[in-house]
């Protein structure tokens, strides 16, 4: 993603549309620069035209900033730099005419109030030439209101020490027309919490440059200019093993997700309920979704599988449990049969029903001791309902 960039507005040519850079981080240079360079058709060594205005938005509509110093940059693998400037004019307007070069891109930026605006990615492509590129540019104020609107907590399944890491999503959201600033160096834009019981936080992609985002305690703090628009931060760490994961949400409602690969993952409070599963890159999480309000916490825990029943112990209870059998049936073996006159009915019945009429069916020995048996059971009915004065 872009760093810092405002979220898209429309533009009076759908060429191009605004656009917003403080900085560009290492990773967003590869990926654009991955994805553009190679793929346009290599023009002549022909000028080709970028022009467009510089604009500032007043209420509902966008006004011309004139006088604003433009430049031109080249940002390319091995080298970077400003190729020429110039100034927007009493209507805003800027013209460049410049000569392509297929293996680097090229983009425009406007200082205005001391912060530095980009523009996307100039086409390179003397047929399609850019000519309405718009810059939008803000005013600044420390007292702009920045709100945390979305938040993502994707937990992986545990590593083989048990830890499981987490990519934590920030989406930060200036819905006004003011840049939002700090009251002075020292101190950040906007303010952020973290999870505790977390290890090996770090910043990961972000909107704003890595740099100017501090993990503090259980804080995360930014130092740059929030211009208007959708900022999102990514934060990278580990719930360690046997850990769990808190979250407090001190302000407005955030409309939060927690996905979690882990069946036995169990995510409580904060007003989040359980919903269907999701599959991402060809994995199942398991989902949660909901919208804390101030003063909520969330909880994310484990069953883990460090604290989990040891390879050893269910090998042990399988002998156990053997031996019991086998005590057990000694037992039996030693004491006198208790045989009852309903019991040796029904071994009867059970021979006459697998056996009656089947002799030509089975082997002679086999239906021998089916009558051996038969008369055996037979013998003992008769003399239970002897021993009891009945007839037989």
């Amino acid at each position: 993603m872009i760093a810092d960039r405002p979220a898209p507005r429309s533009s009076a040519s759908p060429v191009t549309s605004a656009a917003l850079w403080f900085r560009l981080p290492g990773w967003t240079l590869a990926l654009i620069l991955g994805a553009s360079l190679g793929s346009r058709p290599a023009n002549a060594q022909r000028p080709i035209v970028a022009s467009g205005r510089v604009v500032r938005e007043q209420g509902k509509d966008t006004i011309p900033v004139p006088g604003v110093r433009i430049v031109i940059h080249r940002v390319g693998r091995s080298q970077q730099g400003p190729l020429d400037s110039t100034l927007s004019d009493t209507a805003g307007r800027f013209h460049f005419r410049f000569v392509p070069d297929t293996t680097v891109l090229f983009l425009l930026s406007a200082r205005y109030a001391g912060i530095e605006y980009f523009s996307s990615p100039i086409t390179t492509d003397p047929g399609l030439p850019d000519s309405a590129i718009t810059v939008i540019v803000s005013d600044t104020s420390s007292n702009q209101r920045v709100n945390e609107v979305a938040r993502y907590l994707v937990v992986r399944k545990p590593a083989e020490d048990s830890s499981r890491a987490v990519l934590d999503l920030i989406v930060l959201v200036n819905k006004g027309t003011l840049t939002r600033v700090a009251y002075d160096s020292t101190l950040p834009s906007w303010i952020g919490r973290i999870p505790r019981g977390i290890a090996n936080a770090r910043v990961g992609q972000a909107d704003i440059s890595s740099e100017a985002v501090v993990l503090r305690n259980d804080s995360i703090l930014v130092f740059a200019p929030i211009a208007p628009g959708e900022k999102q931060i990514s934060l990278e760490y580990l719930i360690p093993p046997g850990g769990s994961l808190s979250l407090d949400f001190p302000e407005d409602s955030v409309a939060t997700n927690v996905l979690a690969q882990d069946r036995t993952a169990r995510v409580e409070g904060a007003g989040l309920a359980a919903v269907d599963s999701q599959s991402i890159e060809g994995e199942n999480f398991y989902r949660w979704v909901g919208a804390p309000r101030p003063g909520d916490v969330l909880q994310v825990t484990f069953r883990d599988p460090a604290r989990a029943v040891p390879s050893w112990v269910l090998p042990l209870l399988v002998i156990t449990a053997a031996g019991v059998v086998l005590f057990a049936l000694f037992r039996l073996q030693r004491r006198p049969a208790l045989v009852t006159i309903d019991s040796l009915t029904d071994r009867i019945a059970v021979l006459d029903a697998r056996y009656g009429g089947r002799e030509a069916d089975v082997s002679p020995e086999e239906w021998q001791g089916y009558l051996r048996d038969r008369d055996q059971f037979r013998a003992q009915l008769a003399a239970h309902l002897a021993a009891r004065g009945s007839p037989p």
